[in-house]
Parts: C-alpha cells; structure tokens; sequence
C-alpha cells in the first residue's frame, strides 16, 4: 500500500481513502517525513491522519485523449 500511494504522491494522482471510522477522503495526498502520518488535501479541508488508519484506497489516474489512443 505504502509503495501505491508513494507513486500517487509523486505523480500528483488523485486518492480516495476510507478510514477505519467510516470515513472518506478524495484528493492529493503527502506523507509526513516519517511516512507514518498522511496529509489529504480535498476541495473542502486538509485532513492528517496514521497510516494503519486506512482501510481501503483507490487510486484515480487521469489518461490524456493521446494515452488512450496508444
């Protein structure tokens, strides 16, 4: 999981997160330095929480017209 969101991260990839509460996020997301805390920026708030707090992910990638003609 850890490697996926790194990825996402750096591409700048759009993620929704639930959190074990029920809860869910969609937007960008950062680590903190230790990579034990995430940070995701959505349209409405910038919301911190643990790692081990998700409990599922999904990662949303945007194809350009030309990549999916490829």
């Amino acid at each position: 999981m850890i490697r996926d969101l790194m990825i996402a991260e750096k591409n700048g990839y759009t993620i929704c997160l639930s959190i074990d509460d029920g809860s869910t996020y969609k937007g960008k997301i950062e680590f903190s330095e230790n990579k034990k805390l995430i940070k995701v920026k959505t349209d409405y708030e910038i919301v911190w929480f643990p790692m081990e707090n998700i409990s599922h992910y999904s990662i949303i990638y945007n194809f350009s017209k030309d990549e999916k003609e490829s």
